[in-house]
Parts: structure tokens; C-alpha cells; sequence
């Protein structure tokens, strides 16, 4: 049911978190609008900030993705965007950049609406992105962080990560970097998770599970992605002598066909992701010249195994 809409709850906080880092600077100060504090449903989750009162960006994406702090969350959106509405169109035109299809952002905290949906497939791409951000990481693999006296607060406040694969002894998953938790009595519990083990990152989204078996049931996907996937590494293509047509030295942007050059040299093998015991003969492949902005044009070769995109290299021209 990879493409079956669902409610994301505050999996909606991981694209939240990506667009503010995006688009702003851990030093930046957030001053907390009464819309920020009051906006949300009063009995989801907080932190009590108070009208007025300021965190740093990164102070605030902790608050984010570890105690999955709503108020935060509009707080974030007026900071980046001047108002939730605007920054809610930022969402969404993230999410079209990254391929998402089938994904409609309404709010940045993922609390309930019927035109606020993600399917699992389009999760893991904007999870994907996520895990590719350093700061973005450096979060969510945090298990525990403090929040200093601010301005209008004189305790220091204790964070602690809600993924319980990350940290919990019941539930600890090895090689767990992370993720984020979501609840709404209509969404039910919703999880994404990284993992990481022997050179290979696995992501996992989980929707519409009701209780503790959503733990139960990303540990068994993970497992079986570990256990039945492994990286092949196609041998190097052979080289040749290369020509590029004249018009395409004038007019570089002109579209350009395999046909249209030969000779160009494999630097880097592509390495591929693939069911266990498939050997990298039996894909098939397809290919395409692209622009290159750091040198001249390259060669892109896409790796099918039965229709299924698994990977690509690419050769530069020698």
C-alpha cells in the first residue's frame, strides 16, 4: 500500500525541519508569535513556550524533532516563511521537487485534516532528503538535549527523542540513526526510521498502526531489507573514441542522444542495489547524455532489474 493516502501526523515535522534548514541559519533567533503558542490544539504536544519568547533555529529543531513540539512548528513557519500559510507552500513545492505525487501539506505540525495526506512512498522520499542534510542527521540521531534559561523561561528544559528504536531498551534497533514519531487518534501512530548496517541505509515508513506494533513491524522490514538486499557493482563500460557534433560545441543546452556521441570513459563503476542471489547481468539498462556543470557533457546509464530502477553511473568524456 506504498501509494494509499494516509494522515502523516507529525512525520510532517521532517519536512518541516529540512525546509527551515534550507532557509534559514542555526543562529537565527525565533520569536514566538501569539498565532505560534495559541494556533495549535491545546492538548498536543508542546514545550510551553510562551508568547515572546525566543529560541535559536537549532535550539528549535531539537525541540522539533525530539520532543515533537507543535507550537515549534508554527513558530519555525512565521520565522522562514513570515506566516504558516506561506511557509506551507513551501512544503508542498518541496515535496513536488523531490517526486512527490501524491502528498498535500495543509499545516507544519501534522495535527489533523482531511486535505493534509502523504502515501508511505512519497514519506520516504522526503525522508530520503532529509537523511542526505548533516544538520537534519545530527538531529535525529540525538537521544537527549537541554534547552537553557531563555528570555522569558528561567528552567532548563530536557528533550528526549521519542524514536524508541533509537534509544529504547525494549525497543532498541542496532544501527537505528534516527527518525520520527507521529500520533493522532485519526492517523493512528505513523514512524519513519534510518537505519544504517554494513554500508547500506535503509529508510522505513510505517502508517496507520495502532500501538507498540509499529516498532515491532519496522524492525521486521528492516530486517528483511538488510537480509534480502546487498550492493552489486557493475564492471567498468568499455571505452571508446569520442566525438561531440559541432552544432553541440556551439549550443551546449541543445538536447543530445546516445547517438550522437561515442567515446566516452568510465571513471566511476555504478554500484546497485539488489535482491539477494540476482547478479548484475540481469539488468538491463538504459541510457542518456546529461550537461554537466562541472566539465563536458557525460554519458548516464540507468540500471533496471524487471522494470524496477536499482541505480546509475555515469562516464565523462576522456
Amino acid at each position: 500500500n506504498i501509494h494509499a493516502k494516509q494522515y502523516p501526523a507529525s512525520i510532517t515535522k521532517i519536512m518541516t525541519a529540512l525546509v527551515t534548514i534550507e532557509n534559514s541559519d542555526l543562529s537565527d533567533v525565533v520569536t514566538f508569535s501569539e498565532n505560534a503558542v495559541y494556533g495549535i490544539e491545546p492538548e498536543s504536544s508542546h514545550i510551553g513556550i510562551d508568547v515572546g519568547e525566543q529560541l535559536t533555529v537549532e535550539q528549535s529543531l531539537y525541540a522539533l524533532m525530539l520532543a515533537s513540539a507543535n507550537e515549534v512548528a508554527m513558530g519555525l513557519a512565521e520565522h522562514v516563511a513570515g506566516s504558516v500559510e506561506a511557509f506551507v507552500d513551501m512544503m508542498n513545492e518541496k515535496a513536488a521537487e523531490l517526486g512527490c505525487t501524491e502528498t498535500h501539506f495543509v499545516n507544519p505540525h501534522g495535527l489533523h485534516d482531511e486535505d493534509h495526506y502523504v502515501t508511505a512512498h512519497d514519506m520516504a522520499l522526503i525522508a530520503r532528503a532529509a537523511y542526505h542534510n548533516p544538520t537534519f542527521l545530527n538531529t535525529v540521531c540525538t537521544v537527549y538535549y537541554e534547552i537553557p534559561p531563555t528570555n522569558m523561561e528561567e528552567e532548563t528544559r530536557y528533550l528526549l527523542n521519542h524514536q524508541k528504536l533509537l534509544s529504547d531498551d525494549d525497543w532498541y534497533y542496532t544501527g537505528c540513526r534516527g527518525g520520527k514519531t507521529g500520533y493522532t487518534d485519526q492517523a493512528l501512530n505513523t514512524l519513519v526510521t534510518f537505519a544504517k548496517k554494513d554500508n547500506r541505509i535503509l529508510v522505513c515508513v510505517d502508517l496507520k498502526t495502532d500501538g507498540t506494533p509499529i516498532y515491532s513491524d519496522t524492525t521486521a522490514l528492516l530486517d528483511y531489507g538488510f537480509d534480502n538486499f546487498q550492493w552489486k557493482q557493475r564492471k567498468k563500460e568499455a571505452d571508446v573514441a569520442f566525438r561531440l557534433p559541432l552544432d553541440r560545441q556551439l549550443e551546449p543546452d541543445l538536447p543530445l542522444s546516445w547517438a550522437d556521441a561515442c567515446g566516452l570513459k568510465a571513471l566511476f563503476p555504478g554500484w546497485t542495489l539488489l535482491p539477494a542471489g540476482i547478479s548484475a547481468k540481469d539488468l538491463t539498462t538504459k541510457k542518456a547524455m546529461e550537461p554537466n556543470t562541472a566539465g563536458p557533457w557525460r554519458l548516464k546509464t540507468s540500471y533496471y532489474y524487471k522494470d524496477h530502477y536499482v541505480g546509475y553511473s555515469y562516464q565523462y568524456a576522456s
